[in-house]
């Protein structure tokens, strides 16, 4: 750059006020670091030679010089020197003398001395870095003593002091960089080269390549400085009805998803849900995000067993062959749900409340003026009344007349207080929702949720005692059941869920049973295998049909104990037993197994049984096939999907598992932004930065792997590998080891922590092509932001600061808002940003997904996803396709024809 005279002159008056010399001692009687025999040389030898003063020029500048008369003599060659003048003492003096700074500096005679005193003009560019390197250390010293004066100030603000503390000492990492002095003709050079590169190539990328040939053309890659914003609706519609119950393992309470989500928009502490892991066991799991998807179309899911779930078309379920969704989804396909539901409830209530609740529930009217219950048994008219009078309320007769119910003569009975007093039965029932409630709208009270499972037992047994039943017939090969009925569906699944705590599998069916002579539609509960009868006989029971119940657990007892099971794995099971079996003959597997040589299996044509896995397990000595037996889910069929109108949905993250038990069914919950980190880090060597607020370092090593790999991704989860995965799993783990690609996983980012991170390993790389942000409404900002609008303003704005200070393209992944769910045409816009318009004004290319299959199940572009690219900010907005392959998770460029 050319100086002039007045720019000379002018710093000069500020290097200079307090004289022409250097202090000789810093604070504490120090002598800041410096080399005046190294500045002499090296402006020596920039007197001597022009090569001399290009090496110079590329290491460091005037403000390096210790001695301020140097610094006014390196700036009057280098203003020559710009102008294509000559620089030797006579020129240099004349320069110095029209600045007036000629006598400060010695005048001609020490520019003489200086030529005449240089050892070696070829050692420019190593006096240049002695004299840059000495400069350094005097300012980290000064910064030092300001990160001093920062920390005794006693800031209000700790993390942005200890923020510009860092950016302090950076910047004196980076001075070599950004303060040095390039010639046109050095970067004329680099231009060349990088257009010889491009050239030779045949492509048109100039930034960081995206691996999606169409987005690349659009943009001619990721540019530096820019920021990118790539935004989509959460989990593309995967999302349950309003009114779906969710789990909470610890205290057992079951929630609507509507009401966990609002909850936590007033501000309430987090949820937990029960969530099923890689090893397919059932465990505790925090939620880290809720979303309200607005309106959509939903479907009602019923199961073989009656569990019954309301999802989008596109919400997954667990199928033998992954994760798919509803839509790729027909009756008959075996779908994973909870065999067992492990909580950990310790709750409590007072015994006599608990059985009057189970009786009213069963046998009870909740209507009219007085609580009347109906029974012919004297067992449990005995036990009623005590519970009643525990109280403070009788029991009487209703009226004198009997009526007949299945064959028996029972009594109606009303239970009530004297007169003028209130009844304390009728206030029971009004506290946990029942009173007025009519016998078709019963169901289990909330807060028997949340009891232990001694309570739940002595509930169950003598709700079991009103309208339930134990019985074994001798007829065929002999069979038994247990079940339960009433007019409520709602309550039937109640039990049925009760059941589950005790890894009991009930069936619900809809059946005409007898009502006072009559017959009437209702729905029953039955256990059918001799493992839940076994169960419920000996941890529950039936109270006043003890008899009952013992003949049947010792009829069934005394049966075969490989009688029939619906509990079975899926018939897709004997491709790890294959796997596991080795080269080994079926003869001699079975001799292991204690079975005879010639034992039929059944392989591949039946679904086996838990017991037949474990036995092949243990001959075979699989640990990992042992532990399918041992799983906590049941594989239950799907027998009916039905349209179900419009409705509001929502959807919960759960950060590791991405599942959780919703109505006692599993469902689940960044390929694009995966795909573009994988191609820059392993096909443009370019050291890529991830942070992901969502998924563990474990889950994105896993879906790296399988979208690089292209393996299913169940296979992959399961450990379930064919022979032909092996091959494509070793090359694809070569080739992302030897990816410069760097994964954070802290979910609780922050602008600062990611800025710090960054700035560490670009110095450490030498370089970084490439920050991905997953997703920016899970970063944190200031905890005293006025509102989260602003909080996340201030994000994007550290965002893109960012980009520019680091010269590297960020790429932020953003949630949409749910308008779009609102129109006919789904397909994202501008205003969609979800929570700031200042996203959109401080971004410099914004992206939108799109895949019309979520929300049209019958599309002709299934398979496919849109690439909308709504603004940029320096070339052409337009619209990109891509390929979907959900078998990977992966996105990939589409066939061109």
């Amino acid at each position: 750059m050319v100086q002039s005279i007045d720019d000379l002159r002018r710093r000069q008056a500020a290097r200079d006020r307090s004289g022409g010399e250097p202090p000789t001692r810093a604070a504490g009687s120090r002598v800041p670091p410096h080399n005046l025999e190294a500045e002499r040389s090296l402006l020596g030898a920039m007197l001597l030679s022009r090569d001399a003063i290009a090496a110079a020029v590329e290491a460091c500048g005037s403000d390096d010089f210790y001695k301020p008369a140097h610094s006014h003599i390196f700036d009057a060659v280098t203003s020559l020197f710009s102008q294509g003048e000559p620089a030797d003492p006579v020129t240099v003096a004349d320069e110095l003398n029209r600045a007036g700074l000629l006598e400060s500096c010695g005048g001609l005679p020490a520019l003489i001395s200086l030529q005449a005193d240089t050892p070696a003009t070829t050692s420019a560019g190593r006096y240049a870095r002695i004299v840059e390197e000495h400069a350094l250390l005097r300012r980290l010293i000064g910064v030092a003593g300001e990160i001093a004066e920062l920390g005794y100030s006693t800031p209000d603000d700790v993390e942005a002091v200890v923020d510009e503390a860092e950016a302090m000492v950076f910047e004196v990492a980076e001075r070599r960089t950004t303060d040095t002095l390039k010639p046109l003709n050095r970067l004329l050079e680099d231009s060349l080269d990088r257009l010889e590169a491009l050239y030779a190539r045949g492509e048109s990328v100039t930034g960081t390549p995206t691996g999606y040939v169409d987005i690349d053309e659009r943009l001619s890659g990721l540019q530096k400085s820019a920021l990118i914003i790539v935004g989509a609706r959460p989990a593309m519609g995967k999302c349950v009805a309003h009114d779906t119950r969710v789990l909470d393992p610890v205290t057992g309470a079951l929630v609507t998803v509507a009401e966990l989500y609002r909850r936590h928009a007033e501000g309430g502490a987090g949820a937990t849900v029960l969530s099923m892991g890689d090893d397919r066991r059932l465990t505790a799991s925090p939620v880290g995000a809720f979303v309200d998807d607005g309106v959509k179309p939903v479907f009602k899911v019923r199961t073989r067993l009656g569990r019954q779930v309301r999802t989008t078309a596109s919400h997954p379920f667990l199928t033998p062959q992954g994760w798919r969704p509803l839509a790729d989804i027909a009756v008959g396909t075996r779908i994973a749900v909870p065999r067992v539901l492990p909580v950990q409830a310790t709750g409590t209530i007072d015994d006599a409340e608990l059985r009057l609740l189970a009786y009213l529930l069963g046998d009870g009217t909740c209507v009219g003026t007085t609580p009347r219950f109906t029974t012919a048994s004297p067992a449990i008219l005995a036990e009623l009344t005590q519970a009643a009078g525990a109280l403070g309320a009788a029991v009487v007769p209703a009226t004198a007349a009997t009526r007949i119910a299945a064959g028996a003569a029972t009594i109606d009975y009303r239970i009530s207080t004297p007169r003028g007093r209130p009844n304390p039965v009728t206030d029971l029932l009004r506290r946990h929702g029942l009173w007025g409630c009519r016998a078709a709208d019963k169901q289990v009270p909330a807060a028997l949720f949340e009891l232990g499972l001694p309570q739940v037992a002595t509930f169950l047994s003598r709700l079991f005692a009103t309208d339930g039943c134990a019985w074994y017939t001798t007829a065929g090969d002999g069979y038994g059941r247990i079940a339960y009925a009433s007019v409520s569906r709602r309550l039937v699944a109640d039990v049925q869920h009760l059941l589950l705590r005790f890894g009991i599998n009930a069936r619900i069916r809809l059946r005409s049973v007898a009502y006072c002579g009559t017959r009437r539609p209702a729905w029953e509960l039955e256990l059918l295998t001799a493992a839940d009868i076994d169960r419920f006989c000996t941890e529950i029971g039936i109270f006043s049909k003890e008899e009952a119940c013992a003949h049947l657990l010792a009829a069934m007892r005394a049966k075969q104990p490989m009688g029939w099971t619906a509990d079975t794995l899926p018939v897709e099971t004997w491709e790890a037993i294959t796997a596991a079996k080795g080269d080994r003959s079926w003869a001699a597997v079975s001799a292991a197994a204690g079975k005879r040589r010639g034992h039929n299996w059944h392989v591949g044509r039946r679904a086996p049984r838990r017991e037949t896995v474990a036995t092949l397990a243990a001959a075979l000595g699989d640990a990992a096939l042992a532990e399918e037996p041992r799983s906590d889910i049941y594989w239950d069929e799907i027998v009916a999907i039905v349209p179900d109108g419009d409705d509001q949905v929502y959807d919960l993250t759960v950060p590791g598992d991405h599942n959780f038990v919703a109505d006692d069914v599993l469902v689940h919950n960044t390929a694009f932004a995966l795909g573009i980190a994988a191609h820059a880090a392993m096909e443009a060597r370019l050291p890529v930065l991830l942070f992901s607020l969502e998924m563990s370092h474990a889950e994105i090593t896993q879906r790296l792997l399988v979208s690089e790999a292209r393996v299913d991704a169940n296979r992959i989860r399961n450990g379930k590998l064919v022979d032909a995965d092996w091959p494509k799993i070793s090359n694809a783990i070569g080739r992302l080891g030897d990816a410069p690609l760097f994964i954070d996983d802290n979910p609780r980012l922050t602008v600062m922590e990611l800025r710090a991170k960054a700035r560490r390993l670009k110095a450490k790389q030498g370089g970084l092509g490439l920050i991905i942000v997953d997703y920016l409404q899970l970063m944190s900002g200031r905890h005293n932001a006025e509102n989260r609008q602003v909080e996340i303003s201030e994000i994007s704005r550290g965002l893109k600061v960012l980009a520019r200070e680091l010269e590297v393209p960020v790429v932020a992944l953003s949630q949409l808002s749910r308008n779009l769910e609102m129109r006919a045409d789904k397909r994202p816009i501008l205003a969609d940003l979800r929570e700031s318009g200042s996203l959109e004004q401080d971004a410099d290319v914004v992206m939108f997904l799109y895949r019309d299959e979520v929300y049209n199940p019958d599309s002709n572009d299934r398979g496919s996803a849109e690439v909308i690219v709504a603004k940029h900010r320096n070339g052409p907005t337009g619209k990109a396709t891509l390929a979907f392959l959900d078998h990977y998770t992966r996105f990939a460029n589409m066939a061109k024809m």
